[in-house]
């Protein structure tokens, strides 16, 4: 899905199985999402896009010695499941001095676009290597044939500089540069992550689906919002017709078709795997999470520490 891959553009995330009802066919696939914001839906027997894909041209590395590809795979379906590049007028505006201070660092790096890669002078990659998809990938509801993703749409400023391969053989590494406000907030726009749902036998992603994480995004202008944290869980489909997806860095908790979101519950800190669910001795069905301060070094701004719990939901 990444050629030659300059990116950090590895696939994050495990395929999700799915049926694809196309054309009067059933045929099975797996939903792929990527780091770099897009998902691919594949066939499972010929490895074939299910609703086609092309090479397009990419922007080139200017790194000596290293030609990179002049183009990368596309899905035609379905639309980006994050933002794929940004803007000068995209940074964050929760308050004048973030715009202020995200402009003129957006000012010092390059953004070509799409697959925009880690340069000799520094460089603005849109998503991030964190994506994009969640790295936990997407569930997907065989009863209704959505598939729901959570992703994220943050950028990576970097410059590549001469650094030894395995201690021995020159080479360049990506040095990463913060790309944040004076309090350490993401300098990208809200919001900085969704839950979305695609229909899984046409592609499309429903309109009224898109649902962004309450808990992240913050409004224009002030109160603070609450600190993002790292990309960690996927949903949980459940029979019940609930898609659980609990507060981390790209989440919002949901019943089985966003457009029904409820808000989400309030938690003294982040969840940091995808919900687990199971049946009690009384025949009651439960949704459980652990929470905590998550990985440490991903959480802007830092995230107080403190002990891990699970929290435990009942379901009707």
């Amino acid at each position: 899905m990444t050629h030659h891959d300059i990116y950090d553009w590895d696939a994050n995330a495990p395929p999700t199985l799915i049926e694809v009802n196309k054309d009067g066919k059933k045929i099975p696939a797996i939903a792929q999402s990527t780091k770099q914001g897009y998902m691919f839906i594949l066939d499972r027997l010929t490895g074939k896009a299910v609703f086609g894909d092309e090479e397009r041209p990419v922007p080139q590395s200017d790194a000596p010695g290293e030609p990179s590809s002049a183009t990368q795979p596309y899905p035609l379906k379905p639309v980006p499941i994050s933002r794929v590049s940004m803007t000068r007028d995209e940074v964050s505006k929760i308050s004048p001095e973030t715009i202020a201070s995200c402009q003129a660092q957006y000012d010092k790096a390059v953004q070509m676009g799409p697959n925009t890669p880690y340069l000799m002078v520094p460089s603005l990659v849109f998503p991030s290597s964190e994506g994009g998809g969640s790295w936990s990938g997407a569930s997907f509801d065989p009863t209704t044939g959505y598939i729901l993703v959570n992703t994220c749409n943050l950028g990576t400023m970097g410059a590549l500089r001469p650094q030894k391969s395995s201690g021995l053989l020159p080479s360049y590494a990506n040095q990463k540069i913060n790309f944040d406000d004076p309090n350490g907030y993401p300098c990208s726009a809200a919001p900085w992550g969704e839950l979305m749902a695609i229909d899984a036998n046409t592609a499309d992603v429903d309109g009224a689906s898109r649902s962004a994480s309450t808990r992240n995004s913050p409004p224009r202008v002030s109160p603070r919002p609450e600190p993002p944290t790292p990309v960690a869980p996927s949903s949980l489909v459940a029979a019940s017709s609930l898609s659980a997806q609990l507060p981390t860095s790209c989440s919002a908790p949901s019943t089985r078709r966003p457009a029904k979101n409820s808000g989400p519950p309030s938690f003294p800190k982040n969840a940091v795997n995808t919900p687990m669910t199971y049946q009690g001795k009384n025949g009651k069905q439960y949704v459980a999470a652990i929470i905590s301060s998550g990985l440490d070094n991903f959480n802007m701004p830092k995230v107080e520490s403190g002990t891990n719990k699970i929290i435990i939901f009942t379901l009707p």
